[in-house]
């Protein structure tokens, strides 16, 4: 088996063009959440993977294969046999306004391209607004400078440190200051949350404003690509304020602050894009499957810019042990999907662990988020493609808190590379996970055993719809092959899957019927089977 993985690592990357990409909206189904479905009225469903550049220059590298920090056509050749079609691509603030009210039309440029160049490959991209503690002024990344305006009465990072920290790298704390904190600690600091606080209020600079008016420019700049997704406005936010205002630490109340931001937003984003699917998170602790803290109601009362905007609207989530309790992950996703159904939008997964680093050692949180996800027909992206950062000894001893490449100091995976530019085959085979992403029909259910390779999957046909349920059998998972079983017997006919592609199309047969429930088994095929 292992020696079959090498072969596939060796020849089966190649470029394959692939349809063009239908346009993507949501259905509203039986429960009232939104699904997402192409222009046949196909149930879509993703996998994929996170691309974020934390530093400058804020995109990854486009001219030459590179293990850490290219996105290039072989990046997504391998994506594609893996069987994804989705990235989460960082259009970063940063990258796109370093000055206020001056865009960066080459960087934005750039990004269309890479959207255009992964749909050639049936990957489509999700722009995602990323951040993590907000800024270098906070040892984080994600707003310009000119955007990070704390208020400045508690130094940073009082009080999660003895003393605060120096502005000697070009106004911002230097890297050795920000080693001796955690990230995720000191966003809570109150001079980061008085940031967070003044771009979600726009009474201070009119910070909300400038936000959404990046976001339109964003939009304007992709158009109507039907490759693009949809728009992430933010990534992990925070909470705002609770030093001024404690009760924003309750879940609802917290969540009301980010409304109020979102529904600003939606001001410029609307009259350039009003049909773009807009993605949306609240902090990631507001729901963690405990029990006691998924009764707590829901603070967001309508999709972005309001109720009317749902059918355009996904609810961003992430997994991750912690903040999520462990050994309760189903009962999680599970809350998600009762919270999405409330307020009638989509559901996505748009991140969750993978990869290898001080941060995220082990697979756990995507091994257990993965199969729990699919079993409800949710959609997901792994935290990251590659590491997207490259330290030198020049770098490493300089006070800057940037690598020569990015910045590797807020969460970085290493992906599915080893420590030399190879793959990994363990590493990728594990996030290869076969899949139906397109279902003529409604879904029904989806388990894979990652042990014995079995994937069954059910869903109700829709014999009316004009193109097929397609299946990813990624050659990596079936390097010997695969058999599938169809039942009732008869009700779809199998494709032929190509060698360049995972996909294989399952087409009406004779045994079909509107509404018939149709189950599809796929098992390795044994070694002596021809």
């Amino acid at each position: 088996m292992l020696a079959a993985i090498y072969v596939f690592l060796l020849v089966a990357p190649a470029a394959h063009a692939s349809a063009a990409l239908s346009k993507i909206t949501l259905r509203l189904r039986d429960g009232g959440h939104r699904v997402m479905v192409d222009n046949f009225g196909r149930e879509r469903q993703f996998h994929g993977t996170n691309v974020i550049v934390k530093g400058s220059p804020w995109l990854p590298a486009r001219d030459a294969f590179d293990p850490r920090n290219s996105l290039v056509a072989y990046d997504f050749e391998l994506m594609q046999a893996a069987g994804m079609n989705v990235i989460r691509l960082g259009v970063m603030w940063p990258g796109v306004e370093p000055v206020r009210g001056q865009y960066n039309e080459t960087y934005l440029q750039i990004m269309t391209e890479i959207a255009a160049e992964a749909a050639t490959y049936g990957i489509y991209t999700l722009a995602d607004m990323h951040q993590d503690a907000l800024s270098e002024r906070f040892c984080g990344e994600g707003i310009p400078r000119w955007a990070s305006q704390p208020n400045d009465i508690v130094p940073f990072p009082l009080p999660f440190s003895r003393k605060p920290f120096g502005t000697s790298w070009n106004g911002f704390p230097t890297r050795q200051e920000c080693s001796t904190v955690s990230w995720s600690e000191v966003q809570f600091a109150p001079a980061a949350t008085s940031a967070y606080q003044r771009l979600y209020d726009n009474s201070h600079d009119g910070l909300t404003d400038s936000w959404g008016k990046f976001w339109a420019k964003v939009a304007s700049a992709f158009g109507g690509a039907p490759e693009l997704l949809g728009l992430e406005l933010i990534n992990e936010p925070n909470i705002g304020n609770p030093w001024t205002n404690p009760t924003r630490m309750i879940p609802d109340v917290g969540e009301r602050v980010l409304q109020r931001a979102y529904d600003r937003l939606m001001e410029h984003i609307r009259p350039v894009a009003q049909d773009a699917l807009v993605f949306f998170a609240g902090p990631t602790w507001m729901r963690t499957g405990n029990w006691f803290v998924d009764a707590l109601p829901l603070g967001f009362t309508h999709a972005p810019g309001g109720a009317e905007y749902a059918n355009r609207s996904v609810s961003a989530f992430h997994y991750y042990e912690g903040p999520q309790e462990k050994g309760r992950t189903a009962e999680y996703i599970a809350q998600q999907l009762r919270d999405a159904q409330k307020l009638q939008t989509g559901l996505f997964l748009t991140e969750t662990g993978g990869g290898s680093s001080k941060e995220f050692a082990n697979w756990t949180s995507f091994e257990h988020a993965a199969p729990s996800a699919e079993a409800k027909g949710v959609s997901w992206a792994i935290h990251g493609w590659k590491q997207y950062c490259t330290e030198t000894a020049e770098s490493l001893n300089s006070s800057s808190q940037e690598a020569a490449f990015g910045a590797c100091k807020t969460g970085v995976s290493t992906g599915p590379w080893t420590a030399d530019g190879k793959v990994d085959p363990s590493l990728l085979v594990r996030q290869s996970r076969p899949y139906v992403p397109a279902i003529a029909g409604n879904f029904s259910s989806h388990h894979y055993n990652d042990t014995t390779r079995t994937m069954t999957f059910s869903f109700l046909m829709d014999s009316t719809i004009p193109a097929p349920t397609v299946v990813s059998l990624p050659t990596i998972i079936y390097p010997q092959g695969y058999d599938i079983t169809v039942d009732p017997r008869g009700a779809v006919l199998v494709g032929e899957k190509s060698a360049a592609s995972p996909l294989v199309d399952l087409t009406p047969g004779t045994a079909t019927a509107f509404g018939m429930t149709v189950t599809i088994t796929v098992t390795p095929k044994a070694r002596h089977s021809l």
